[in-house]
């Protein structure tokens, strides 16, 4: 937070972690079916300009994941 407070940094650009992860292993399952993969999976991504950032931290926070698909 130093940086956006001393200016340095106006905004970020979030990758959603947890939709990569996934699209990782429901490709290791399509790979292990001999299913065909498609060359690129998009990932949407946020910009958050700095005076959000600590608010969307918070939120960002929240997310929890407690299951997985059976």
């Amino acid at each position: 937070m130093k940086g956006v407070d001393d200016g340095r940094i106006t905004a970020i650009v979030d990758q959603d972690a947890y939709q990569i992860g996934y699209q990782v292993i429901e490709d290791l399952v399509k790979a292990s079916k001999g299913e065909k993969l498609d060359k690129t999976i998009p990932i949407d991504v946020k910009y958050v300009k700095a005076a959000d950032l600590k608010a969307y931290g918070v939120e960002k926070s929240k997310i929890k994941t407690t299951e997985t698909d059976k």
